[in-house]
């Protein structure tokens, strides 16, 4: 048995053989005894998550006659932070109100939404509203993140609420 992650570098890829290393990955092997027959599990674990750590695994098992079979599972890290924090109180209607979603992954996003309150199809902002203003950056491909700021055109107190960003990011 054993692990291995595929890596693409340009044009070329390869996997790469896992191992266990301290403070990053753990792979055990462990056979559970029931009443049939014995099972055993071979498990890959992340002890700290990280940005590099998104690809593609394979688990492959050679048996005693030679045989193998393998599995694959895909692993996909996206941070997503807001700017300012929240809570986020506003005691100068005259200033201007702008929160910053930060996306960071190695896929690029499809796109991203704002909604006001809460995420559901009825609340989404349209970046046509008299209300609100959105622009987004292209995807710098070399640092793999992406920026979209909501502006509040008009300072109003209707417009206070809780304001969340999506981004939709598509998986191959």
């Amino acid at each position: 048995k054993q692990w291995y992650q595929r890596r693409v570098r340009g044009t070329d890829s390869y996997n790469d053989t896992l191992q266990s290393e301290d403070n990053r990955i753990e792979i055990a092997n462990e056979t559970v005894v029931t009443g049939f027959n014995n099972v055993h599990v071979y498990t890959l674990k992340f002890i700290t998550l990280q940005n590099s750590n998104q690809g593609k695994y394979t688990c492959q098992v050679i048996f005693p006659d030679d045989s193998q079979d393998s599995k694959v599972t895909q692993l996909f890290y996206i941070g997503v932070s807001l700017e300012p924090e929240s809570p986020y109180f506003v005691h100068d209607l005259m200033a201007e109100i702008q929160f910053t979603c930060h996306y960071k992954g190695y896929d690029k996003p499809k796109g991203v939404d704002w909604y006001k309150n809460t995420i559901e199809e009825g609340s989404r902002i349209s970046n046509t509203s008299v209300y609100y203003n959105i622009s987004t950056t292209e995807f710098d491909i070399e640092m793999n993140v992406q920026k979209s700021v909501i502006t509040l055109k008009k300072r109003e107190i209707e417009r206070s609420g809780n304001y969340h960003c999506q981004w939709n990011v598509v998986y191959l």
